[in-house]
């Protein structure tokens, strides 16, 4: 097995095991109580959702325990679900280069080491294909082994090309 394929089933197994895990505290509540939202928080942070997100999410969360205490499994996912579209909506409504039309443009991304730049550049990259745009990527990690490997899953599953 390649180091490519030992990457995609990595990534596959965290993905299968956010939701498995979600659905799972889902499934089994009797009603909203603080200890399923403890749960659900540590699983949104143990799943990469993000710190900001996470805490917004358990906020609301927290929220309607106070208002109603017998939500079922349907509408707290559906509940998660709305709002994370109200967050993805409330982050990339502020994105200036969202509808780009400069040739060539470059993004440059930068930041702390595990806090998704792959992942975004990923996203990114796949959202400007589906605009029809032509996206090449560059390896610029010289610090961290895998980031190179991590940009050719991401090269891979968008159908982009990769400058490394």
């Amino acid at each position: 097995m390649s180091i490519f394929d030992k990457l995609k089933s990595g990534l596959q197994k965290t993905r299968d095991g956010f939701s498995n895990n979600l659905k799972s505290i889902l499934a089994s509540n009797k009603g909203l109580t603080e200890e399923l939202i403890e749960e659900i928080e540590e699983t949104l942070i143990t799943g990469d959702i993000g710190v900001d997100t996470t805490l917004n999410l358990i906020e609301i969360m927290r929220e309607q325990l106070g208002k109603e205490k017998n939500l079922t499994y349907e509408q707290v996912i559906s509940i998660l679900k709305e709002e994370l579209i109200n967050e993805f909506n409330a982050i990339t409504a502020g994105i200036p280069f969202k509808n780009v039309t400069a040739k060539p443009h470059v993004i440059l991304v930068t930041g702390v080491n595990g806090t998704g730049k792959t992942t975004s550049i990923g996203k990114l990259s796949h959202f400007y294909k589906l605009q029809g745009k032509k996206v090449i990527l560059a390896a610029a990690d010289t610090f961290r082994a895998a980031a190179v490997e991590q940009l050719e899953v991401w090269k891979d599953r968008v159908g982009v090309d990769l400058i490394k």
